[in-house]
């Protein structure tokens, strides 16, 4: 499976509530790492 991650944050509020773009790029490569074959690109926007 061919995967491209999105990471975003909309407001300093999801920010400080551990939604951080460093905080999801962090979960998104855990879960590749288990269950995705090809990660294609990470978009941090």
């Amino acid at each position: 499976m061919k995967s491209v991650y999105l990471c975003r944050v909309s407001s300093r509020e999801q920010e400080q509530e551990g939604y951080s773009l460093s905080s999801q790029e962090r979960l998104l490569s855990e879960y590749g790492d288990r269950f995705v074959k090809k990660l294609i690109d990470l978009l941090v926007i």
